[in-house]
C-alpha cells in the first residue's frame, strides 16, 4: 500500500507540468484567436460588438501618434463614424498581424506583434502592437492596447 501511494505521488509530481503544458497551448491558441479578432476590429472600425465584448470597461488605448482612448469613446467614434454618409466605393483595410508573441502570466497575457495593412490594395504604415489581456469571469479581455509606427 505504501508503494502504490509512492508510485501514485511520483506519476503525478511528472504529469502536473504535462497537464499545465497543455492548458498553455490552450490559452495560447484562445489568445492568438482573441488578438486577430480585436486587431481586426479596432482596425476596421466595422464591428461594435466584437469590441464591446473583447474590450474590459476599463480599457486603455495608445495610438502611435501617442493619443489615449477609452472603450467608450472608442465604441462612441466608430458609431459616429458609422452614422455619417456612405461613400459610393468604401474602403477595404485588411490586417495581417505576423511575428506574434504571447506571453502568459497567470490571469494576465501579453500579446505583441507587428501589424502588416493594406487599405484596398495599397500597402500603409505597418505597426507593432501590444494588447494586455486579464481573464475575468473566465473569460480574456483586453485591458490595454498599444501601437507604434
Amino acid at each position: 500500500m505504501k508503494r502504490l501511494l509512492t508510485y501514485s505521488l511520483i506519476a503525478s509530481i511528472f504529469c502536473l507540468p504535462l497537464l499545465a503544458r497543455g492548458q498553455a497551448k490552450d490559452s495560447n491558441e484562445e489568445l492568438s484567436n482573441l488578438d486577430r479578432k480585436l486587431n481586426e476590429a479596432i482596425y476596421s472600425g466595422n464591428d461594435i460588438a466584437v469590441l464591446d465584448e473583447l474590450l474590459a470597461d476599463d480599457w486603455q488605448g495608445r495610438t502611435a501618434l501617442g493619443e489615449t482612448h477609452s472603450k467608450a469613446a472608442l465604441l462612441e467614434q466608430i458609431k459616429k463614424a458609422k452614422s455619417e454618409p456612405k461613400k459610393k466605393n468604401p474602403s477595404k483595410l485588411e490586417v495581417a498581424p505576423t511575428e506574434v508573441r504571447i506571453h502568459v502570466y497567470g490571469d494576465t497575457a501579453v500579446v505583441s506583434g507587428f501589424l502588416g495593412m493594406k487599405l484596398n490594395v495599397e500597402e500603409i504604415s505597418p505597426s507593432r502592437y501590444v494588447n494586455v489581456y486579464m481573464r475575468r469571469g473566465g473569460k480574456w479581455r483586453a485591458i490595454s492596447t498599444h501601437a507604434c509606427s
